[in-house]
């Protein structure tokens, strides 16, 4: 029975019934079998077909279907008893896993992939739930990859989360790129669709990178080239007798851009004396 395929195992059960059902017929003409024992003997080898239809097929179909709706709703689950099976259940079965096990492998090679880029990825659904956060995420906010998903983005807590700032809401105006402030660090975020094979919007990827370095040297370079602009104008004017003021504290990100104006400075002394 065990190697009968599907089609072999339906014929047989429903054969066994029509036997079941022609037998009543034969045994009403013995004048020693009563009717009542005859439909008895036909239900029982009704129900013996049945019940190795149900176990034989039925039941282990069932337990298919199950397991690729659980599948397509994120859910594992194991095909093992079934694939030991010699008929096309069982060849299904080893196929099905095989296929998921493939599925699985790529998932995970992807994720390994997009963990591996330094830059904090946030990905979402039209709706803006989470549906993917990378390491650098999970590192960023400490939480858990598992325990972020499905819930909204807004929960990444920065500044212009629920506000027309955010990388969502500016990419519903045409605007790609936006800016936040968090963890005193200064932060541009990236923003495109994801498209699934129709072309169709099915969510959107932002891309976070950190420019505190860059925020930082832009200002510092502003608030010291209106220091040197300031004497130049004096130098302009005749005016060779004021005095030089030092330059702005470096911070983190300006101790090498300070040391470059600190010579710049230097070299506007010594053209001031040869004027003077």
């Amino acid at each position: 029975m065990a190697n009968l395929t599907l089609r072999g195992k339906t014929i047989f059960a429903f054969g066994g019934i029509f036997v079941a059902l022609v037998l009543v017929g034969g045994l009403n003409k013995l004048s020693w079998i009563s009717v009542e024992i005859a439909w008895i003997m036909a239900l029982i080898g009704t129900l013996l077909a049945a019940g190795i239809y149900y176990f034989s097929v039925v039941r282990p179909m069932a337990a298919l279907i199950a397991g690729i709706q659980g599948f397509s709703a994120g859910q594992r689950f194991n095909l093992e008893s079934i694939a030991q099976r010699n008929d096309d259940l069982g060849q299904t079965a080893v196929k099905l896993t095989s296929v998921i096990d493939d599925y699985e492998e790529k998932i995970f090679w992807y994720a390994g992939i997009l963990d591996a880029i330094p830059f904090p990825l946030s990905v979402t659904d039209m709706d803006m739930n989470w549906t993917f956060i990378n390491k650098p995420v999970e590192q960023f906010l400490k939480v858990k990859r598992a325990d972020v998903i499905g819930h909204q983005c807004e929960n990444w807590n920065a500044d212009i989360c629920r506000t027309e700032n955010c990388g969502i809401a500016r990419i519903r105006k045409n605007f790609s790129q936006t800016f936040f402030n968090q963890q005193n660090s200064d932060f541009q975020v990236d923003v495109s669709y994801l498209q699934n094979l129709k072309g169709e919007r099915v969510g959107h990827i932002e891309v976070v990178q950190d420019i505190s370095k860059h925020i930082a040297v832009s200002k510092y370079q502003t608030m010291v080239v209106d220091q040197i602009s300031q004497y130049l104008q004096l130098i302009s004017q005749g005016i060779l007798d004021f005095q030089l003021s030092g330059l702005p504290e470096a911070g983190q990100y300006t101790r090498e851009v300070r040391e470059t104006f600190v010579r710049v400075l230097d070299d506007l002394e010594k053209a001031r004396h040869l004027l003077n």
